[in-house]
């Protein structure tokens, strides 16, 4: 197994108190989580870049505004295969003012189609939502004033 370097985007929308992600299943606990956009770090690549990459690639979105905020170590359990990824979070603000309007944004991924949505942040917060990684939750609890 190999640690895997990624970058997510915090995406809020102050207006609402929302977080752009996308969602995804945990099978073996029958749980629908929720994660910011994101993805692998290429070698030589910067996390900074590799945001505004993930970004055009997967919704094709311009982003500015982006500011490195923390890094977590995140190991856990997925479809019985253990992950270890190392979590650069960074902030970012859409270019495009109308994608916040939107309540899904039609993604794809390597050729999968998926959908980016905005969910409360109150809701990840209290527990109602599962967000990862779970040091993220905890983030979001401490400054609230990002969101609420």
């Amino acid at each position: 197994m190999n640690i895997r370097p990624i970058a997510i985007s915090l995406i809020i929308n102050s207006k609402n108190g929302k977080l752009l992600v996308f969602s995804g299943y945990h099978p073996k606990n029958d749980l629908t989580y929720y994660r910011p956009l994101g993805g692998g770090i290429d070698f030589g690549e910067r996390a900074t870049d590799t945001i505004v990459r993930e970004m055009k690639e997967e919704i094709s979105a311009e982003i500015t505004n982006v500011e490195y905020i923390m890094t977590i170590e995140n190991i856990f359990e997925h479809n019985d295969a253990q992950g270890h990824e190392i979590v650069f979070l960074m902030r970012a603000d859409l270019v495009d003012k109308n994608l916040y309007q939107q309540e899904k944004i039609v993604g794809d991924e390597n050729g999968n189609r998926f959908y980016a949505y905005w969910i409360p942040i109150a809701e990840c917060v209290n527990g109602e939502r599962t967000l990862f990684p779970p040091q993220l939750v905890d983030y979001l609890a401490e400054n609230r004033e990002l969101w609420a």
